[in-house]
């Protein structure tokens, strides 16, 4: 695994990071709902990028990987998100939603990283 991919969840965080921060500026915080499409995509672009497609198939030959990922994705994930909705109103502080979403995205990668 290079160096890249090993702090990708540090680089994450820290983008999360200093959106939050800028998007406290009025001018940034004007035009900021342009901003998020675009900068989702060339983030999420890096991020796939890194996949080698041939070894996709390979990956769900691997039962033990592929039931993980697929619990994660499909069961755990949904089932936290309704609790914590339940429990958390979103409405009050967007930022509670982001922790979320990246936390989410750093527990997928630590899985994928055990096997």
């Amino acid at each position: 695994m290079s160096t890249i991919e090993k702090i990708q969840t540090f680089i994450i965080l820290f983008a999360v990071t200093c959106g939050i921060v800028l998007g406290q500026f009025n001018m940034i915080h004007t035009y900021s709902d342009k901003f998020i499409v675009p900068f989702l995509f060339f983030m999420l672009y890096g991020l796939f990028l890194s996949i080698p497609l041939k070894e996709i198939k390979n990956g769900f030959r691997n039962l033990k990987f592929a039931g993980t990922s697929l619990t994660i994705n499909f069961l755990w994930t949904p089932l936290l998100a309704w609790g914590v909705r339940g429990t958390i109103s979103f409405r009050s502080s967007s930022t509670l939603g982001w922790i979320y979403n990246v936390n989410g995205y750093s527990m997928h990668r630590l899985v994928l990283n055990l096997y």
